[in-house]
């Protein structure tokens, strides 16, 4: 069973709540290895030193942002975008830090990525949720 499949229960059980994004924070943890299984380009000619400093960063935004130093779990988060910017777990990850801070239009954005990289998954269904949400508080916002 892998981490999408282990965490579709938590992720039915919250779709109904978006605002409680905190609680989604386990969901990503769960999603880890995703980040492990991640094909990191290799150009550096040391994929294994890029993977680990893949997981690393990821491992660190979430403990960040369970702490609740979003500054420093955004820097995590964009730091294993670098390493590979395919991974819809810190797309997921930069939009809950994006939807915590209200700022709507990030959160839009970070949320289709999820759905446009990772279409069907649980993962996608719960950014769908957010995503929802996050287009309903941009539109109240501008007007």
């Amino acid at each position: 069973m892998n981490a999408l499949q282990m965490q579709q229960p938590f992720v039915r059980a919250n779709l109904r709540n978006p605002t409680a994004t905190m609680k989604l924070l386990p969901t990503l943890a769960l999603a880890s290895d995703l980040v492990s299984a991640s094909p990191v380009a290799e150009t550096s000619g040391e994929p294994a030193m890029r993977k680990q400093a893949l997981q690393s960063f990821y491992r660190a935004a979430l403990q960040y942002a369970t702490e609740g130093d979003r500054a420093r779990a955004r820097n995590g988060f964009n730091m294993a975008l670098q390493l590979d910017p395919t991974l819809p777990v810190v797309h997921f990850g930069l939009g809950h830090l994006a939807e915590e801070e209200g700022v709507w239009i990030e959160a839009v954005q970070r949320y289709e990525e999820v759905e446009r990289l990772a279409p069907g998954s649980p993962l996608a269904r719960a950014a769908k949720v957010h995503l929802d949400y996050a287009r309903e508080r941009r539109k109240s916002a501008a007007g």
